[in-house]
């Protein structure tokens, strides 16, 4: 009797657990949504609905992006961070949310480490330093001696507080030694406007953002925070050539889903960008956007992450810029 009351148990658990494996396996099998933290048009909303559009191809089902911005993308992510985890709400993230901008906010409604599971590193927007033709300086040396000859009279854009670009322009300012302006903008496009105009002096912002004023001969390119000179700026030397071997860093994207989503859909997703990633038209497409892309596990992506936290924290710590930006 014991017997058969114990096989009637493991016959009730397995037809429990049994829709559960299907519905893993034959995952998607309604729309996915792709939530981009960012408004329409901007340099991560467009990546977002390229991987979108190919995800769509790739596994026979829509990823749907939806916008939801605000709070320099933090309102998306929470809302990412709330939702189900049964695999049809994704996270195409920027670095801010899940890095560089953490220290500027005291509640952000959840936690990067706990709440997310990473997918898949997508890729990266190489950055550089310019300034316009009305400044008195045309290369970083030359910045660096004006600016320590004149404290406090260099302004230098902030395009969006927290972002890569702003926390890689404090850490040259705290590595030059410099005493500068900062201008707050609420993103790239007001910020370049007034550098172009001559209302500021220098900004570090991403090149999907500077290369047609840059083309233009409206901004001067000084330094690029890549590792090796960039095919597109081949005369204009990097920071680390320039003896600032920190400043070697990318505004970078990465694919994420709520924390507990079932490691098979984890893993399928991972396994379709990877392949999506490789594809030679997927990659024009990336270079023609001003990104590069480039695969990462789930795993290689989570311990990126946790490292990128740990390094703007200790940037933002050394050059304290809270001080001119509290948490809010």
């Amino acid at each position: 009797m014991k017997r058969l009351c114990l096989l009637g148990i493991i016959a009730i658990l397995a037809a429990a657990i049994q829709p559960a494996r299907a519905d893993t396996a034959s995952w998607p099998e309604r729309p996915v949504r792709i939530i981009s933290a960012y408004p329409p048009g901007g340099a991560s909303d467009n990546i977002t609905r390229l991987v979108a559009a190919h995800l769509t191809t790739a596994l026979g089902q829509t990823f749907v992006v939806v916008n939801r911005p605000g709070a320099g993308g933090m309102i998306g992510t929470a809302a990412v961070a709330k939702a189900k985890n049964d695999g049809y709400t994704l996270l195409l993230s920027p670095s801010g949310p899940f890095a560089t901008a953490l220290p500027f906010f005291k509640n952000i409604g959840f936690d990067p480490a706990r709440d997310f599971s990473a997918i898949s590193y997508v890729g990266h927007y190489e950055m550089a330093m310019v300034t316009n033709a009305q400044t008195p300086f045309r290369t970083v040396a030359e910045l660096v001696a004006y600016t320590r000859a004149n404290p406090g009279k260099v302004r230098f854009a902030v395009p969006t507080i927290g972002g890569i670009p702003h926390l890689t322009s404090e850490l040259f300012q705290w590595k030059a030694g410099l005493q500068g302006i900062k201008v707050p903008y609420k993103g790239s496009s007001e910020a370049l406007t007034d550098l172009a105009a001559g209302h500021i002096d220098v900004d570090v912002d991403s090149m999907p953002a500077l290369m047609q004023m840059i083309h233009g001969n409206r901004l001067l390119p000084l330094a690029v925070t890549a590792e090796q000179r960039l095919e597109a700026l081949p005369d204009v030397p990097t920071f680390k050539e320039l003896g600032y071997p920190d400043l070697v860093a990318y505004a970078w994207l990465a694919l994420l889903t709520p924390a507990g989503t079932p490691a098979p859909i984890i893993d399928k997703l991972a396994r379709t960008m990877k392949q999506i990633l490789a594809d030679p038209a997927v990659v024009a497409q990336f270079r023609q956007a001003g990104a590069r892309p480039e695969w990462r596990s789930a795993a290689d992506t989570d311990r990126f992450i946790r490292e990128e936290v740990a390094r703007w924290q200790k940037v933002v710590d050394d050059a304290n810029v809270l001080a001119s930006f509290p948490a809010q």
